[in-house]
């Protein structure tokens, strides 16, 4: 039978399992050790990168930031002027009618005068004189069309002149001018139709603009009718 040398203690001994001498069991014994940890060090995990929480932020930030600035420069941009209708002889044409209306008004009691877009710039440039009134109102500009005026107004805001355009349906309601708006603009910037409302009323029912548009007494109505402005007069 082949001996063996026992690999812990040298005892020359018949094959077996384990040492007669040292009871090493031989396979344990020679079982190659643990491979020893690599000296090489593990790699340092990267900081994480931003998360996608923090970059959406970041984008939503400057959009934002980006449209309150678009806003700005709509509402500070003034809308271009409007180009309204102008006659040379709009001025005599407007002082037949008052003729016209007078002699109508003391013979009837009531009458009509109907003004196109021509002469009724003539008589607002003519006689609304936005330098010395205390009103708010710098400029006013009109145009008809259809049974639709628009009005273009220049006011002053905080100091900062700003644009206003309106358009709608114009009529008397207690004595004053009002209007019913259905589109418009500040500065170049559209208005939603739900603010419109609001800007109305404080353009023309605000306590330093009111008086502006307070009508006399003996004007009952004012109407769009066709491209002209129909007032009614009546005692």
């Amino acid at each position: 039978m082949a001996e063996i040398v026992c690999p812990k203690c040298g005892l020359e001994q018949d094959q077996g399992t384990e040492c007669r001498g040292c009871r090493i069991v031989f396979d344990r014994y020679r079982a190659a050790p643990e491979t020893p940890p690599s000296s090489v060090p593990a790699p340092i995990p990267s900081p994480a990168g931003p998360s996608a929480v923090w970059r959406y932020y970041r984008v939503v930030r400057w959009v934002v930031l980006a449209g309150i600035v678009v806003l700005v420069v709509l509402v500070l941009s003034d809308a271009p002027l409007p180009q309204v209708e102008s006659v040379s002889d709009s001025g005599r044409g407007i002082q037949l009618k008052m003729l016209d209306l007078q002699t109508a008004f003391l013979t009837g009691g009531s009458a009509r005068l109907h003004l196109d877009e021509a002469e009724l710039n003539f008589w607002l440039w003519e006689n609304l004189d936005f330098e010395e009134s205390p009103s708010a109102v710098q400029d006013l500009r009109v145009q008809l069309n259809g049974d639709v005026l628009s009005l273009y107004l220049v006011f002053l805001s905080y100091g900062q002149d700003l644009s206003l355009t309106l358009e709608g349906r114009v009529q008397v309601t207690d004595g004053y001018l009002q209007l019913e708006p259905s589109g418009g603009k500040l500065g170049s910037l559209p208005i939603p139709l739900f603010g419109l409302e609001r800007a109305v009323r404080r353009l023309f029912e605000s306590p330093e603009n009111r008086e502006t548009f307070r009508m006399p007494t003996e004007i009952r109505d004012i109407r769009v009718e066709d491209s002209e402005l129909v007032i009614s007069f009546s005692r």
